[in-house]
């Protein structure tokens, strides 16, 4: 999982990633405009009641539109066995997959990385390889409201082939 905390990647690294297991919030179908209000309060029940091994992540499992099918979360050393209602969501064992994904780090405020994703994405295309779903997001910096937005870093993933 040392992928997870690596040194900031400031160009695209290609990589073999083992699984990586997790207790997670899954959500089909959410609406894009109310992704926040996801965030807060799938990791606000996740952090009362999870031992976290790791940063926080979130995986998309589809193209994003006005709605997503994403789950968030945190790497654990110890699997989820049955899913556990907590306040407005139901925890869940979950996973990051096994595989060979191109990563780069993003610092900065959450609301530029659709162009961090854009560069990812053209320089994978670049090398000749092909970005697959899912993509997930590791948040290396954990954000709070009195924090500098340029401060966060996020490293962004795209499983490849």
């Amino acid at each position: 999982m040392d992928f997870l905390t690596a040194t900031a990647r400031s160009s695209v690294e290609i990589f073999d990633i083992p699984t990586v297991t997790t207790v997670c919030v899954k959500a089909n179908g959410w609406q894009m405009s109310k992704l926040e209000e996801l965030f807060d309060t799938g990791f606000s029940s996740l952090a009362t009641a999870v031992q976290p091994a790791g940063p926080a992540y979130a995986l998309f499992t589809r193209q994003p539109s006005d709605t997503v099918d994403i789950e968030i979360g945190f790497p654990t050393s110890t699997a989820l066995i049955a899913p556990i209602p907590a306040q407005k969501v139901t925890l869940e064992p979950g996973e990051i997959p096994a595989g060979k994904v191109a990563s780069l780090s993003h610092i900065g405020a959450f609301d530029k990385l659709p162009q961090a994703y854009e560069e990812l994405l053209a320089q994978v295309e670049q090398q000749g390889m092909t970005p697959k779903l899912p993509f997930f997001e590791v948040y290396v910096t954990e954000p709070s409201p009195e924090m500098d937005p340029a401060d966060l870093r996020t490293d962004i993933f795209t499983y490849v082939e």
